[in-house]
């Protein structure tokens, strides 16, 4: 496909999202006609997934454009079309950190998923699941992970590790000797 038909076909985009007699624009919906009532679910079930998923879906697809087309992808993410970098950079990293089997995005908020994606994908699952289970908000999620890892701060893991690049054995015998007097915990590789 050339560039200039990805970019016609970006602008068309913009001016609508048809779902059969439904015009889903940036000002809302439009509607052809009187559509059946059957249709009429059809589309209302659509828009639900959507606003259910717009924020991974969002990340997900900037992710997956960056790591196909690279450089050229910026010919269609831009902040006119998906807002703040800070929001978007968000929702890039909870689609990069949350894997899709763990996602349950029907049953739980974006923003619950936010809070678990700096853990490792199995402690994810159990803690979305304890959240759907207790009916929790984003502030219970975050305190009951406070509270069961008592170092955390709010959803994030207890501890942190920087790898240190040393000039020989020596060094880096001093440098972990240093940092132990510190009271840090080193490892030797």
């Amino acid at each position: 496909m050339s560039t200039q038909t990805l970019q016609q076909q970006v602008q068309g985009a913009r001016a609508g999202l048809k779902l059969g007699a439904f015009t889903v624009g940036i000002n809302g919906l439009a509607v052809e006609g009187v559509p059946d009532l059957a249709t009429c679910m059809q589309v209302g079930k659509v828009l639900g997934t959507v606003k259910q998923s717009m924020q991974m879906a969002i990340g997900g697809f900037i992710n997956w454009l960056e790591a196909h087309y690279a450089e050229q992808a910026s010919q269609i993410v831009d902040t006119e079309l998906f807002g703040d970098d800070r929001t978007v950079l968000v929702w890039r990293w909870v689609d990069e950190k949350v894997p899709l089997a763990n996602r349950r995005l029907a049953e739980i908020s974006f923003s619950h998923h936010q809070v678990v994606a700096v853990l490792e994908p199995p402690q994810q699952v159990l803690w979305l699941q304890k959240a759907i289970d207790g009916k929790w908000s984003v502030a219970a999620l975050k305190a009951a992970m406070k509270e069961a890892v008592p170092d955390a701060k709010a959803g994030r893991p207890a501890t942190w590790w920087v790898e240190v690049q040393c000039e020989n054995e020596d060094d880096q015998l001093t440098l972990i000797g240093r940092l132990q007097e510190e009271g840090r915990t080193c490892r030797a590789k």
